[in-house]
């Protein structure tokens, strides 16, 4: 008869799921199946549903997990700006570090995003917002803003124009994230 995993087992073959999928998902795409996975790693294809419940659950973790990476980052960043330049810049730098970020620049393509968002189950998504609109409240300096949830909120959406450079247009896109990073840094430090 097998055994179960242990704990141990359980927490470490979770990581390497996450790992595995993620390399595998930035060299071949999202045809990727659970069986390259699991193959790769050396667990039978019916023991990933024991961590998660679905291919679109690891890929929406690997995306938290990297975003909360490039969120770390900027908070330390954030620390030090007072300006309203620096705001623009360093909000400027959280969409080069997404785009630099080659799992987030894959998963930014509108079919890619509209797909998963499709299959993950909604409280899934909601409790991601939910820490996502949290996340942004801490990084930046709005916490006591009056406006604070709506800023928030034209952030995500300022992050998401990336997923739009072809309706923007492809000559105009620089200058429309910047133009973006200029008002959202005002509106970030107004005080009414």
């Amino acid at each position: 008869m097998a055994r179960g995993f242990s704990e141990q087992e359980l927490r470490e073959i979770r990581q390497q799921l996450i790992d595995e999928a993620k390399e595998q998902y930035q060299k071949k795409g999202f045809k990727t199946g659970i069986k390259d996975v699991t193959d790769a790693i050396g667990i039978a294809p019916g023991s990933f549903y024991k961590f998660f419940s679905s291919k679109e659950e690891l890929i929406f973790t690997i995306l938290e997990n990297e975003e909360a990476s490039i969120k770390a980052t900027l908070a330390n960043e954030f620390q030090q700006v007072t300006s309203a330049d620096e705001i623009a810049s360093l909000l400027l730098r959280g969409i080069e570090l997404a785009s630099d970020n080659p799992f987030i620049e894959l998963m930014l393509s509108p079919t890619q995003m509209s797909a998963l968002s499709r299959k993950i189950p909604k409280e899934q998504f909601d409790r991601h917002m939910k820490q996502d609109q949290f996340s942004i409240e801490k990084i930046l300096p709005i916490q006591n803003h009056p406006k604070k949830k709506t800023i928030s909120s034209a952030i995500r959406a300022f992050f998401l124009l990336t997923m739009h450079k072809r309706e923007i247009g492809m000559d105009e896109f620089q200058d429309t994230l910047h133009f973006y990073a200029r008002a959202l840094a005002h509106e970030i430090l107004r005080e009414d």
